[in-house]
């Protein structure tokens, strides 16, 4: 369990109470075996539970398998009518095993409540259900897609998954070339340059990571969304994102993409560099004070630091000589470090714009002691 949760690819997935049971529920029964997507974990937990109710109530093989295919209808149903709890006479349809099994749990019962009511017991479950149930009874076309795109983007995400490890390459296709393409296009009308996190390109990434390869994978049409666009990921939430990217070039990387740069770093990149970088071979991940992935570090056009000590930015001096702007916020500098970035500025032929945002100074350079300060020499 340690050393699958020192997984970055996992640690996203032990951040909240439920996924960290079901991450646990789901490894007591597989074992060492790794997981690198979510798609992997929700099936996995899926096959645990219905595993672990057959055997604690007799059931047939024969009834595990209607069960699952009626919690998927259930789900399926649920989730196109924006619906999360189910009144118990809407489910006495099914059999009476739907509700014992472990995915759905009853609601407290209160005033308004006309009778008991079911939900699942979180949301993703449905929408992975919902997924399950979409893949394994429509083929992805242009009628089907329609049903698509009234899906939530962590169903898309599923569905991209499945799609992905039951080798249906065209349709997957299909859905990055319509319903996910179709979701950026209408975030990057809004006309802003800078992409952050929790935008639909962001999701775009992590739709990616659930691929098991990207040979063959057709996403030309989304990449090109990214020309006029610089990305920034946040380094304490944004490590999903990047393996995402990485993984749009089958830079497959399942270590630690950035590790010294201290907390709410956030870096820019220029994704129309990453083809290019990307056919280099890249350093592999060292135990050292400061790493960052290769094809990423040379994709890097800035960084942002927040609250780094005067002692972090020795660590960090190679990646400013790398990119092009550098902003600090909420830093103490001396006047002696000071002097020393403006000199890594002035020198290197590479960062081109600092910027200083509630910068405090010590004594001697009390002129830029301001709670705002903007620095941009030419280069």
């Amino acid at each position: 369990m340690i050393e699958v949760v020192k997984d970055k690819m996992m640690q996203e997935c032990t951040t909240s109470p439920f996924m960290l049971a079901m991450t646990c529920v789901t490894l007591e029964d597989m074992g060492s075996q790794r997981i690198y997507t979510k798609t992997q974990l929700y099936g996995n937990f899926f096959k645990t539970v219905l595993a672990r109710s057959k055997f604690k109530y007799g059931w047939t093989e024969e009834l595990k398998d209607l069960v699952e295919e009626q919690l998927l209808k259930i789900a399926y149903d649920g989730l196109l009518n924006n619906q999360t709890n189910y009144e118990e006479g809407d489910l006495k349809k099914y059999s009476d095993e739907v509700t014992k099994c472990g995915l759905m749990t009853p609601k407290d019962k209160s005033i308004v409540m006309a009778e008991k009511q079911y939900a699942f017991i979180h949301k993703t479950i449905q929408e992975a259900l919902a997924a399950l149930y979409f893949v394994k009874t429509y083929t992805v076309n242009a009628n089907s897609v329609e049903t698509l795109h009234k899906m939530s983007d962590m169903t898309i995400l599923f569905v991209c998954g499945m799609l992905s490890s039951h080798k249906r390459l065209a349709e997957l296709n299909d859905v990055f070339d319509t319903v996910i393409k179709e979701r950026m296009q209408k975030e990057r009308k809004a006309g802003f340059y800078y992409i952050f996190h929790g935008d639909s390109s962001h999701w775009f990434f992590n739709c990616l990571l659930e691929t098991e390869t990207t040979e063959g994978l057709e996403i030309d049409s989304c990449m090109e969304l990214f020309s006029s666009h610089e990305v920034y990921f946040d380094l304490d939430s944004c490590t999903p994102c990047i393996q995402g990217m990485l993984h749009t070039f089958s830079q497959t990387d399942h270590t630690k993409l950035v590790a010294g740069l201290p907390s709410l770093s956030c870096i820019g990149v220029d994704v129309k560099l990453l083809k290019d970088v990307s056919l280099e071979t890249g350093e592999k991940q060292q135990d050292s004070d400061l790493y960052i992935n290769n094809t990423l570090l040379k994709a890097m056009k800035s960084i942002s630091l927040t609250d780094v000590n005067s002692d972090e930015l020795d660590v960090i001096q190679y990646v400013l000589q790398q990119v092009e702007t550098l902003q600090l916020e909420r830093v103490k500098l001396g006047h002696e470090t000071l002097e020393r970035i403006m000199r890594i500025n002035e020198n290197n032929g590479g960062m081109k714009n600092l910027v200083l945002f509630r910068i405090v100074l010590d004594e001697g350079s009390a002129k830029l002691n301001a709670p705002f300060c903007y620095f941009c020499p030419s280069t």
